[in-house]
């Protein structure tokens, strides 16, 4: 997933958008999760 996360950020998406399409989208399908870990990727990431 990280491997993945980094090949998105290299083709040119930002940090945060790629770990939010390779990290946390394939981790989970309950939204209250998904915005859970997505405050956590904006609190580190921006």
């Amino acid at each position: 997933m990280l491997v993945y996360a980094a090949t998105l950020i290299r083709a040119g998406m930002t940090p945060a958008e790629a770990c939010r399409a390779a990290l946390i989208e394939p981790l989970t399908d309950d939204p209250e999760t998904i915005e859970a870990l997505r405050k956590i990727v904006d609190a580190g990431l921006g």
